[in-house]
């Protein structure tokens, strides 16, 4: 890494420049006693720690516990933006959102300010920055990159990623990360005590050095099975489908006709049945029926809002045992709601509130110990923050139905996906990493429909597994959304807009994801560093080329 120029999500301490998780807080000292442990180690390898990246503050995470504070003003609009730092904006189109919460690190790295950048995820905070500015993002098996000295929004699921502009670049610093007497291992973090099993023998980026001019003709990707997630491919708005179609092209065209893997899809049934494509022999919906009932039955028996069961089968009780037994052998109906993008919905966590609290203890500072004398020296760039991060300070209680939840989940996602890929010998998955454009900065989003969350698909999140998101091109269309009036007239609302389709004057990029199970970052590079260097798609932002210099400068 030497000489090799790296900007830090501003979660990560540095010992030698401003770290306050895009706060603006009077600490007694900026700066804190130690770097994070990812900085650290590239620090030791000779990187030159360059800047801190601005973010959606402490990761836009925290959200607001609910509580005695509260705020008659509402705020409205797409974009990542913290106190110290102000908004990000997408250097492809700085009328655009670069994608929360790591919108710095990717944008930075997109303007060649950098080479790569360390990000921060808890649901999808490193791939959906990246997909929107061009750039690669790779995150790991939950454990594997350290995330010692950092400012968390949910320790369960925060995990560090790698933004750079290519597969391999990421992959060299992921080896980089490597201490030469612990590996990996970080003693202050709980999640790196992971089965040496799990951690590839040999270099990371060996898996990348595929990539050359050779693949272009070759089939490089011979014997490899593709696994196509059609869950996450479905168009639910007319915004889905430009991005949808166009990643779908690619599946087939590169990865299946020029590079010669084979490809099976799942099955959605909101999304036609390619017949091109075999179908899985065991899809999400048989693992999720065999597997979900035994281990969470209270999934299945929790009332919705209306008090109704969201997931109710009609002439069957989904809630008791006959069923539950049944519906994994095939012999009763299981609900068409409930797939691999429901099973991503939950109740909020208390975590923000002890990962802060255990941060603050940890890094000393004379001033700012504890989330009370945090808020007494700190400001929010709007009183929705400064309701929210009180009733952090006052959420002692750290028992939640949503740490629990999320516990029980990952066990069960990690046996379906593991099982969906043995039963189809399945190497790595494909899907868009989202199909929603990037919205416009102070305008709404898209609203989330049939559990298609805004902007991002965190089931690697939330399981802990390998994803790395890839440039798949361009798009130009567009259909804008719209705030609309509720009918109590007291509240707006972000409104799909199907109707008026419009071409943008800037072309916007699009990502396309591979991702597989605990410890398959070999293959995911693999097949990412194939793709990559089958396609060529980065493009530089026309307003931030490469560096120039003039002849005989140096």
């Amino acid at each position: 890494m030497y000489c090799v120029a790296f900007s830090f999500k501003d979660v990560y301490d540095t010992a030698d420049m401003r770290s306050t998780g895009g706060g603006d807080v009077n600490y007694s000292m900026d700066v804190p006693p130690q770097d994070a442990t990812v900085v650290a180690e590239l620090r030791a390898k000779g990187a030159i720690i360059y800047a801190k990246a601005n973010l959606a503050e402490y990761n836009a995470g925290s959200g607001d516990p609910g509580g005695a504070a509260t705020v008659a003003a509402r705020d409205y609009g797409a974009g990542a933006r913290s106190t110290w730092g102000g908004t990000a904006c997408n250097p492809y189109d700085t009328a655009r959102e670069t994608g929360g919460s790591s919108s710095g690190s990717a944008a930075s790295v997109a303007a060649n300010l950098v080479h790569c950048s360390i990000c921060e995820e808890t649901g999808g905070s490193c791939r959906q920055p990246a997909w929107r500015n061009d750039v690669v993002a790779l995150v790991t098996t939950k454990g594997l990159i350290p995330y010692g000295g950092a400012i968390g929004a949910d320790p369960y699921l925060d995990r560090a990623g790698i933004q750079c502009r290519t597969v391999q670049d990421a992959a060299r610093v992921l080896d980089a990360l490597k201490d030469p007497g612990r590996g990996y291992f970080d003693p202050r973090d709980i999640y790196t005590a992971l089965p040496k099993g799990l951690i590839a023998q040999k270099p990371y980026a060996s898996f990348a050095d595929t990539a050359g001019t050779g693949i272009k003709t070759g089939k490089t990707l011979a014997g490899t099975r593709i696994g196509i997630v059609r869950e996450y491919m479905v168009k639910h708005a007319a915004n889905d489908a430009a991005m949808s179609d166009q990643v779908n092209a690619e599946i087939k065209k590169v990865l299946r006709d020029r590079l010669g893997a084979e490809l099976v899809e799942s099955f959605d049934p909101m999304y036609l049945d390619d017949p091109s494509i075999p179908n899985m022999t065991y899809n999400f919906q048989q693992a999720l029926a065999e597997i979900l009932p035994f281990h969470m039955p209270e999934y299945l028996q929790r009332p919705g809002r209306d008090a109704t069961l969201p997931y109710a089968v009609p002439g069957a009780d989904v809630t008791r045992r006959d069923y539950m037994v049944k519906v994994g052998e095939g012999q009763a109906p299981w609900p068409d709601k409930l797939n691999i993008r429901s099973v991503n919905n939950g109740p909020p966590s208390a975590s923000f509130a002890f990962n802060f609290a255990q941060y603050l203890l940890r890094r000393g500072d004379a001033r700012v110990r504890d989330w009370a004398s945090l808020n007494a020296n700190a400001t929010y760039y709007s009183a929705t923050r400064v309701a929210a991060m009180k009733n952090w300070e006052n959420k002692v209680d750290l028992a939640s139905d949503g740490i629990t939840q999320n516990i029980k989940m990952r066990e069960v996602m990690r046996l379906v996906i593991l099982k969906v890929m043995r039963q189809n010998n399945i190497d790595v998955f494909v899907n868009p990493t989202t199909t929603i454009p990037p919205a416009r900065i102070g305008y709404a989003s898209q609203p989330a429909v049939n559990d298609r969350p805004v902007g991002r698909f965190p089931t690697s999140a939330n399981v802990g597994i390998p994803e790395i998101a890839v440039p798949a091109g361009f798009n130009t269309i567009v259909y804008e959304p719209e705030y609309v009036l509720n009918t109590a007239r007291n509240n707006y609302a972000a409104a799909a807009n199907d109707d008026r389709r419009s071409t943008l004057e800037l072309p916007l990029p699009v990502g396309i994801s591979f991702w597989a199970g605990p410890g398959d970052e070999g293959v995911v590079i693999k097949v990412a560093a194939a793709y990559e260097a089958a396609t060529r798609h980065r493009t530089a932002p026309p307003t931030f080329g490469a560096v120039s210099h003039k002849k005989g400068e140096r």
